[in-house]
Formats: structure tokens, C-alpha cells, sequence
């Protein structure tokens, strides 16, 4: 099985799908060494330009070529396909010195690898993705949660389900058990070890459900969002 990937929004609960799958036997390095978000600091300068911005940042130009686009981008597409493509690479060497001899699984995250699935779909032909959602009235910026979310799932969809998997970080939280499972049938990995109270541990607050339709009758959420809220299953 190749390299197991997570991404999605900033704050979407992806460092709880690290500590699962580390509980799982995927190797991902400590948070010593990363720091409490679990980030993969190896690639974290993709998600920043030179000024430490994240808009001019590679994986977000990447973005909105895709978007510019409508269809993922190909190594034929030009110059930036190919900067985000050695970028990946140079980083991976680093990344894959630091892996124990003794762990078939390594794996990586960073929220911003949804924006350049394509490539590293390309790189690693056996790549596990793990793409997090976490309800857009979270956060801030409504239109940037529903493009990059959707951009996600729809490559995400043309992976097929033996390469990618979707999560809601709200199911997570309330039905936990339910979730692991699907996470392991999906890494196929056997263990009966209850990971649960790693939820509990792990999880942000406000994890509860809101009214949803209630909400956006009060505010100004863009057509956009509402649309990407209604796939994802934050409304009817």
C-alpha cells in the first residue's frame, strides 16, 4: 500500500485522522519533532510564498489553475505542474529518511495537499487519500471552504474508493465508532484496540451539530457554499 495523505481546510480536525492512523500502524512523525498540529513540516513550505503568505503560495496558485481549468491539471499544462511536481519530490526524499525500517505505512499531512491532489495522485500510483470536512460556518472565508473542498471531492470521485476516503469531522465526533471502522476497513488494517476516547482526546469544541438552515437565513453565505454545504450533507 502506498503513502497514506491527509488533507482539508485549516482546522478540520485532520490531526485527529493522524493520531488514528498512527494508532493503525501508519508511521507519521511525532508530535515532538511536528508540533501539536501534526502538520508534516517537510512540505509545509508549499503553503507558503516567500513573504510567509498563504494566497501566493505554490499550492494555492495550483488551485486556482485547477479551478481556471475545470478539470485536474497535467503534467501538460505547464511550468507550475511541474514546480509543485519536483517541489513534492525533494520533499518526499527528506520525509522517507525519517521512516523506521520496521513500518510497511508512512504517511503525511498537511490541510493544503487538497489543493494539489492531481500531483500527488501522479507521484504515488498506490496513495491513500483522507480528505477532512469540517462544517463551512466554522470558518471564515465560506467561498474558499466550498471551492477547495469541492475541487477535492470531485478528483477525490475519480480516484474511486480504494484511493480516496471522506470524512466529516462532525461524524467523527459522534459516531466514532462507525468512523474507525470505515477508516480501517479503507487502510485495511485488522485491530479490535478501541480508539474512541482517542476522539474524545483529539476533538475541537463545538464539534456539535447546528441549525444549519436556521443560520444561513440570518446570514449573508454565498450560493457557492450552500451548494458545496448541501453535497457534503450540512443540509437537505
Amino acid at each position: 500500500m502506498g503513502p497514506v495523505m491527509i488533507g482539508g481546510t485549516g482546522h478540520s480536525g485532520t490531526r485527529a485522522l493522524v493520531n488514528l492512523c498512527e494508532a493503525m500502524g501508519v508511521w507519521f512523525p511525532s508530535e515532538e519533532e511536528e508540533g501539536s498540529t501534526r502538520d508534516t513540516l517537510a512540505y509545509e513550505p508549499i503553503m507558503r510564498d516567500q513573504n510567509g503568505k498563504h494566497m501566493g503560495s505554490l499550492a494555492y496558485q495550483f488551485a486556482r489553475e485547477w479551478m481556471t481549468l475545470e478539470r485536474p491539471p497535467t503534467p501538460n499544462d505547464g511550468l507550475l505542474y511541474g514546480q509543485v511536481r519536483t517541489f513534492l519530490e525533494l520533499k518526499t526524499f527528506a520525509h522517507l529518511e525519517r521512516v523506521p525500517k520496521d513500518y510497511a505505512i508512512w504517511g503525511a499531512k498537511l490541510p493544503q495537499f487538497i489543493m494539489i491532489m492531481p500531483v500527488l495522485a501522479d507521484m504515488f500510483g498506490q496513495m491513500k487519500f483522507i480528505h477532512v470536512v469540517r462544517h463551512c460556518l466554522r470558518f471564515e472565508n465560506h467561498v474558499h471552504w466550498a471551492r477547495t473542498n469541492t475541487l477535492a471531492a470531485d478528483f477525490g470521485e475519480l480516484l474511486g474508493p480504494d484511493r480516496y476516503h471522506f470524512v466529516r469531522y462532525e461524524d467523527l465526533c459522534g459516531t466514532p465508532g462507525t468512523e474507525i471502522a470505515l477508516l480501517r476497513e479503507y487502510l485495511k488494517v485488522d485491530g479490535d484496540n478501541d480508539l474512541k476516547e482517542m476522539i474524545q482526546a483529539s476533538r475541537f469544541e463545538g464539534h456539535k451539530a447546528f441549525n444549519t438552515a436556521a443560520l444561513l437565513r440570518s446570514t449573508g453565505v454565498p450560493e457557492v457554499a450552500v451548494q458545496a454545504m448541501r453535497r457534503f450533507g450540512y443540509l437537505e
